[in-house]
């Protein structure tokens, strides 16, 4: 009996292919490259450009692979938000606060402090005590 060789990398540049696909259908005005097995760059029409990394997402489609079409609506619903511009009421009530430990600030800091300038987010933060901080996130649909 002789098995098919898998190539782990394959299935993952699939996966992302997969992705990038789907959002080319319903967004045909983006740019979209692809600079490694998991990470898409999608240019946005006004400038700028959104950095995904699809780890989580093809770690879910590798245990479960009937759930490729609601990973996929997440990714989409992400860029979506990316290319709507919500007013400034809409921004303000899409502002969620966190309560984290001063440790996790450290560790998000470290995290990235290599990635390339674009590909960094900016964290709202300030001090709550000695040990923890409160941080706004911009809740969004998606992922």
């Amino acid at each position: 009996m002789r098995f098919a060789f898998w190539d782990p990398a394959a299935a993952r540049r699939k996966f992302r292919d997969r992705i990038a696909d789907s959002m080319r259908k319903r967004f045909p005005e983006l740019r979209i490259e692809s600079p490694g097995d998991l990470d898409l760059v999608v240019a946005l029409p006004h400038g700028g450009e959104v950095r995904l990394a699809l780890e989580r997402g093809y770690t879910e489609f590798s245990k479960s692979p009937s759930s490729f079409d609601d990973i996929a609506h997440r990714w989409l619903g992400a860029i979506a938000d990316e290319l709507d511009t919500p007013s400034p009421e809409r921004a303000l009530e899409a502002l969620v606060a966190m309560i984290k430990s001063q440790s996790w600030l450290e560790d998000q800091i470290a995290a990235t402090r290599d990635m390339d300038a674009s590909a960094k987010f900016d964290l709202w933060w300030r001090p709550y005590n000695e040990e923890l901080i409160v941080v706004l996130a911009d809740f969004r649909r998606g992922i």
